[in-house]
């Protein structure tokens, strides 16, 4: 199941399974389930 969420300032929260994931303008977080750790994916990253 897929749940997502956008607030005013256009930030993009999405949770998929164990998982969260927050995306502003072309950068993505998301946070490990098991360790915490947070990652983060660059746009720029992504081609």
């Amino acid at each position: 199941m897929l749940l997502a969420t956008i607030d005013r300032t256009g930030r993009v929260n999405i949770k998929l399974r164990d998982r969260y994931f927050r995306v502003t303008g072309g950068r993505i977080e998301a946070t490990c389930p098991r360790c915490g750790v947070l990652h983060v994916l660059a746009e720029r990253d992504l081609a």
